[in-house]
């Protein structure tokens, strides 16, 4: 048994006798994947800005360890949503741009130009939601009789008008809106996505 399993709980190099052989190797990647967790968490918290994120990441990329900033990368995008706040947005760019410097051929360019992209997304996002809303809202404003709804009532059936916003919720047009509005937004982002990984390979 090397010196280093000598250290591990009984328990551990148990379970270490019936996988098979592990190697000091995958010992130092998997501290290595620790590490990792521990900064990345640290960039969420704000306890960390990019700046802190590139010094973190320039010993690994002096040690030829680039897969650790392609996977810190992949982290990171893995977090973005298109409900994620222009702050948040702007602290994620930066740290993807931080270790995208610490390549050999970078492409700071690229993530700053989809970024651009992606916080357009939210607010064009919101525009058409509100305009939709308010076009579908003025017409049953302008047709009352638009808002009329049958409801049955035990034998009985009664006629009851809606207001101007229960008629656009209920009305198949803004349902149909809704679902169509999500699907194309959400496939516009994560298209943004799987550019930002295609850079983060």
């Amino acid at each position: 048994m090397n010196n280093w399993e000598d250290a591990l709980p009984p328990i551990v190099r148990e379970k270490l006798a019936r996988i098979g052989a592990v190697t000091e190797d995958d010992v130092a990647k998997t501290r290595e994947m620790n590490d990792l967790e521990q900064i990345i968490s640290r960039f969420f918290k704000g306890d960390m800005d990019a700046s802190g994120l590139w010094t973190e990441f320039k010993k690994y990329k002096n040690e030829h360890k680039d897969y650790l900033l392609s996977e810190t990368q992949r982290r990171i995008i893995d977090s973005l949503s298109i409900k994620l706040n222009e702050k948040e947005l702007e602290k994620r760019k930066e740290g993807l741009i931080a270790i995208e410097t610490l390549k050999d051929e970078n492409m700071v360019t690229e993530v700053d130009r989809i970024f651009r992209i992606i916080k357009e997304l939210k607010p064009r996002k919101e525009n058409e939601y509100e305009q939709t809303l308010k076009r579908i809202r003025d017409r049953f404003a302008k047709k009352p009789e638009l808002r009329m709804k049958k409801i049955t009532q035990g034998k009985n059936t009664i006629v009851v008008q809606l207001s101007e916003e229960e008629a656009v919720k209920a009305s198949d047009e803004w349902k149909q809106f809704m679902v169509d509005h999500e699907k194309r937004y959400n496939n516009d982002f994560d298209a943004l996505l799987k550019q930002l990984k295609n850079i983060a390979t």
